[in-house]
């Protein structure tokens, strides 16, 4: 497995962590807490993490060309 496959699924274990993370706080933060601790938190750095996603993405699709 070449460096690339393994930092996409490094993304992939952290957005599902993210996920994880959000679903949980929600069970045991308010709304307000949970809107400003969890959820703008992991929508930002899903964004981030598409975008680097999308970056490997090209760089494998590249390499096979």
């Amino acid at each position: 497995m070449e460096r690339l496959e393994i930092a996409d699924y490094m993304i992939g274990a952290a957005a599902v962590i993210l996920v994880i993370y959000t679903a949980v706080s929600n069970i045991y933060l308010s709304f307000r807490d949970f809107t400003y601790y969890a959820a703008l938190p992991t929508v930002i750095m899903l964004v981030i993490l598409y975008f680097l996603h999308r970056h490997i993405y090209k760089l494998r699709n590249s390499r096979q060309n």
